[in-house]
């Protein structure tokens, strides 16, 4: 189980990886999809730690 700080900061990482990606809208399809993955996985991670 993640403690407040640690789910605070795969928070904050999200946030600026979603921000990233809307700045990022005109750059290649591969680094949109990396944001996406790194996305994907930090909500997986917080996902199975709320159990």
């Amino acid at each position: 189980m993640l403690d407040p700080c640690e789910r605070f900061l795969f928070e904050r990482e999200i946030s600026f990886l979603q921000q990233l990606k809307e700045l990022g809208s005109n750059e290649s399809e591969s680094l949109l999809k990396a944001i996406d993955e790194e996305i994907d996985f930090l909500r997986l991670v917080l996902d199975e730690n709320q159990q």
